[in-house]
C-alpha cells in the first residue's frame, strides 16, 4: 500500500527523478506541471522523510566485481539478529534481506573473483556463530536491478484494495 503522505504529484515527481535522477527544480517543474518551488519543496520533503534517498549506484562489474552470488543463509534462529548485524556489516555484501521460507537471510554478495567469493563465504561467514549452511547463487548477468525499477503509473501495487486477496494456500 502506498503510504498516505504520497500523492500523486509526489509520484509523478519520484518518476521523473527515477528517470533523471539529475533534473533540476525547474525540469521537474516542467515535467509535472507544478511550480519550481513547489517541487523543491516537495523533493526535500520526500528526501526528508527517507521516501527517496539521493544516491549513486555504481555498476560493480565495471568497477572489476566479476563474480556476483546470492546467498541464502540459514542460521540457529536464537542468533538470527546477530548474524544479521555482523554479515550486514561486511564489505562484500551490497543487500542483506531477512526473509521468510527457505533460508533465514539472503544476501547479494559483490567479489573480484570466484575465489575470493568462496574465501568470503568460507573464512567470514561460516565461522559466525548460528550460521547453518548457505546455499549461493552465482549471476552470470543482471538483467534487471533496482536502478532499472520505475515507480508504477497507478495508485500503487495494491490499486484495487476492496478486493479480497487470493490466497494460494488457504
Amino acid at each position: 500500500m502506498v503510504s498516505p503522505e504520497v500523492d500523486e504529484v509526489d509520484r509523478r515527481l519520484i518518476r521523473c527523478l527515477l528517470d533523471s535522477p539529475r533534473a533540476s527544480y525547474a525540469d521537474l517543474a516542467r515535467s509535472t506541471g507544478i511550480g519550481e518551488t513547489t517541487a523543491r519543496r516537495r523533493v526535500e520533503a520526500l528526501i526528508s522523510s527517507g521516501i527517496i534517498t539521493p544516491a549513486v549506484i555504481p555498476d560493480v562489474r565495471r568497477l572489476g566485481f566479476r563474480a556476483l552470488a546470492l546467498v541464502g543463509v540459514n542460521v540457529d534462529l536464537n542468533h538470527l539478529y546477530e548474524v544479521a548485524e555482523t554479515i550486514r556489516d561486511f564489505e562484500e555484501v551490497t543487500s542483506l534481506h531477512l526473509t521468510m521460507g527457505r533460508y533465514d537471510l539472503m544476501m547479494t554478495i559483490t567479489a573480484p573473483n570466484l575465489e575470493d567469493l568462496t574465501r568470503f563465504l568460507v573464512e567470514k561467514v561460516a565461522p559466525l556463530p548460528g550460521i547453518r549452511d548457505t546455499e549461493s547463487h552465482v549471476s552470470s548477468r543482471a538483467l534487471k536491478l533496482l536502478r532499472d525499477w520505475r515507480l508504477p503509473a497507478e495508485e500503487g501495487p495494491m490499486a484495487a484494495q476492496d478486493e479480497p486477496a487470493h490466497n494460494a494456500v488457504e
